[in-house]
């Protein structure tokens, strides 16, 4: 493929070079091979000439530009980012959309530059574009989300992920319940509790606890005493330090 790509640059390059206009076609097909090998320099050098001779970019080839940043190797990937983030911003101001492989490659680049915000609006766009991103990519955010601890996100994407496969895992669930305690954010995980429930998951002490927690860090002691009421009736044992969390903030609340 590699050599195919420098093939295929040095005849466009070459038609250039001749005086010639490129055909819409052959503009299209360089920002493919631009996007496939990650060569945003090239893309660029390619915009740059069409705009010196009058040709207006196809939304085919910014797209690819887009995607050559986003997978782009050269240089700092910093840059490479804003790049890809600033094409991608003049694309949705015109209301035009991309390709998956542009949405992918987006997503994949603010993922490993733990950005899972970013991330998430990317796949709400590839959503309104009619494209369904698969599980993995999604899950893929999700990751990010939970190491970020960006709730806001993961209310987002654990939705997804149900509407994809019926259900989310319940190991994940676990790890968004324990994120959603220390941030405090009871409807996250009020709503992790309700997809563990429909998904015929048994509640165990370590979800109660992180309920207990969550209302807690959220102040709300008359939900936080009640999951721990239910937890006792289910048959679990609250930990000492369970209950005695829950006692000293009832008597902060009475004091």
């Amino acid at each position: 493929q590699a050599e195919r790509s420098a093939k295929a640059k040095q005849v466009f390059t070459k038609l250039l070079e001749l005086g010639e206009t490129p055909s819409l076609d052959a503009l299209n097909l360089i920002g493919k091979v631009c996007a496939a090998t990650g060569d945003s320099t090239y893309a660029f050098e390619v915009a740059e000439k069409m705009a010196g001779i009058g040709v207006n970019l196809t939304p085919s080839f910014r797209s690819s530009l887009v995607t050559a940043c986003a997978r782009s190797r050269q240089g700092r990937q910093r840059q490479q980012m804003l790049y890809a983030d600033r094409e991608y911003r003049k694309l949705k101001r015109e209301k035009l959309t991309g390709t998956v492989a542009m949405y992918t490659a987006l997503v994949n680049m603010y993922n490993a530059n733990s950005k899972p915000q970013e991330s998430t609006a990317v796949l709400q766009d590839m959503i309104k574009a009619d494209f369904q991103p698969n599980l993995w990519l999604i899950m893929s955010v999700l990751t990010v989300a939970i190491e970020r601890m960006d709730t806001e996100s993961l209310r987002l994407l654990t939705q997804w992920c149900v509407d994809l496969n019926g259900k989310l895992d319940r190991g994940s669930c676990q790890t968004i319940l324990n994120v959603a305690a220390r941030k405090g954010d009871t409807r996250l995980a009020t709503r992790i509790w309700t997809l563990m429930e429909n998904a015929g998951y048994s509640a165990t002490p370590s979800a109660y606890a992180a309920i207990v927690h969550a209302f807690g860090t959220k102040k709300d002691d008359l939900s936080m005493f009640g999951a721990l009421l239910e937890m006792e009736q289910r048959g679990h044992t609250p930990s000492r330090q369970l209950v005695r969390t829950v006692a000293e903030h009832l008597s902060l609340a009475l004091s």
